[in-house]
């Protein structure tokens, strides 16, 4: 039946949208539920750095502000003032349980997905009735930001805190464009230096970013002064941020040597140098870990095949950005899409040249490459409500079903995983407990995870003498009932 000779024409829409958010939920109490019991709970390795300052810090009541946006002395360090307040906030409320970290992450992530939603969704909004299109969009981006498609993602909370980052960045760069429409540079400056306060790396990567798609729309559209202006103005908050950072936390000395010295270690594997692109294109479609988990054989065969296919979607998403620079939903899923890129770069020039190009295969860089998808969908729907052919229009309905039944078939891999999961958090527990009981032997094995592992038998004490005194973690009798871990002296094999 057609709208028109339909009873109540505006029913099955009103259904379909609200089915959409019911599904949506579920994507997320899904993840959520498998962030917190099926996630690493005890600390871990970065978790430990965070540890030996911060703990020790809150326990002795002397916490500053550079244990919020302090850096450790790596050239590679980012300042991460948002993941240092959550770690505070679920120390003081939950014992230092990283799953509760890891669900703090999931709902950075959700706010990340509706964002998405709300900014795609714009051109449907004035609609007497909006197209089922909008529903199968709104499912799919929810299934692209909550996508298994890798291990340590979404049961590692350290990287699911990453979505708070690239929710930043998102929001960031979309009030960058109202700067640009509005025309105010001084609240952009404001918000790029508040914006990179709080992000640090991630927020030089939007200012980038933005500061590129200014470019991009000049010289597409021509204009006025105002874009230099704006781009000045992204410049300058990025500067002030560093110049005052400087200053105030690292002492007037900005580092970053070690980055250039580095560099010429690229050189040498340059001969794989292709990964570079193979890996995060056919990343966002299927992950190196899922691969290697169904049959290792496949892993080159499948990237470069998925790489191709999202080769050609990245052609058209930049075609498509090229001719609409000036509007909304390209502007922002372009800087989303430069974010990924963005990301990439990142660890192309800090972990490549120490460890190779087979590093850009983590699992957790997966978080970077499907968030490419997003930003396709975001793209998409603009091109929807621009009158986009019947071929098309199919072609995007075939994509997006196709986002939201990988969602499906990652899931129900992790059904398989879980039980592992939990047995390695009892092992990491285990070992945690023994190094406490004995700091002077090291349990056999010791796992690299477990970084006091290679401490001296001292530091051992200090350091893990600081979490009994919350007590935090696997020391808290309630993080352990919550998370079914034994202790030691309750396991009669021990």
């Amino acid at each position: 039946m057609s709208r028109a000779l339909s009873p109540t024409p505006g029913l099955r829409f009103s259904l379909m949208g609200t089915a959409s958010w019911i599904l949506a939920a579920f994507f997320v109490w899904f993840v959520g539920r498998y962030a917190y019991r099926a996630g690493i709970s005890v600390a871990i390795a970065d978790s430990w750095n965070f540890i030996e300052g911060f703990v020790t810090h809150l326990n002795h009541g002397t916490l500053s502000l550079d244990d919020f946006f302090g850096k450790r002395p790596l050239s590679y360090d980012h300042s991460q003032p948002i993941q240092r307040a959550v770690l505070w906030l679920h120390m003081v409320l939950f014992q230092m349980d990283f799953g509760v970290e890891g669900v703090i992450g999931c709902i950075f992530a959700a706010g990340l997905a509706a964002f998405c939603v709300y900014v795609a969704n714009e051109p449907f909004q004035k609609a007497a009735q909006k197209p089922w299109f909008s529903a199968l969009l709104l499912v799919s981006i929810f299934a692209a930001v909550f996508t298994l498609n890798a291990r340590n993602v979404f049961d590692w909370s350290l990287v699911t805190l990453v979505f708070a980052d690239i929710l930043g960045a998102v929001l960031l760069i979309a009030y960058a464009d109202r700067c640009r429409q509005k025309g105010h540079p001084l609240r952009l400056l404001i918000a790029v230096f508040i914006g990179c306060a709080l992000m640090d790396t991630v927020g030089i990567m939007a200012v980038a970013a933005i500061s590129l798609l200014y470019l991009l729309s000049y010289a597409r559209h021509g204009g006025a002064r105002s874009h230099w202006i704006l781009i000045g103005s992204s410049l300058s908050g990025a500067l002030l941020y560093k110049v005052l950072y400087t200053l105030i936390f690292l002492g007037g000395n900005p580092g970053g040597g070690g980055l250039i010295a580095k560099l010429p270690n690229l050189l040498h594997g340059w001969r794989e140098s292709w990964k570079v692109i193979v890996v995060p294109l056919g990343g966002a479609i299927v992950s190196p870990s899922r691969i290697l988990a169904f049959k290792p054989a496949y892993l080159w065969p499948s990237l470069w095949l998925s790489a191709a296919v999202m080769l050609l979607i990245s052609v058209w998403f930049w075609k498509r950005f090229l001719k609409h620079t000036d509007e909304r939903i390209p502007f922002i899923a372009a800087g989303l899409m430069l974010i990924c890129y963005g990301s990439v770069a990142g660890v192309l020039l800090v972990r490549v040249p120490e460890f190779g190009f087979d590093y850009l295969l983590q699992p957790r860089y997966a978080l970077f490459f499907t968030l490419q998808l997003v930003a396709v969908l975001m793209m998409a729907s603009h091109a929807w409500s621009r009158g986009a052919s019947k071929t098309a229009r199919g072609l995007i309905t075939f994509g997006a079903l196709c986002v939201v039944g990988l969602w499906i078939v990652y899931a129900k891999a992790t059904a398989i995983e879980q039980p592992y999961v939990r047995a390695y958090n009892q092992q990491m527990a285990d070992q945690i407990h023994a190094l406490w009981l004995n700091p002077e032997a090291t349990p056999t094995p010791c796992s690299v995870n477990i970084v006091p592992c290679s401490w001296t038998p001292q530091k051992r004490k200090d350091v893990i003498g600081e979490l009994t005194k919350g007590p935090w973690n696997v020391f808290s009798p309630s993080f352990r009932h919550r998370h079914g871990l034994r202790w030691i002296e309750d396991n009669p094999t021990k």
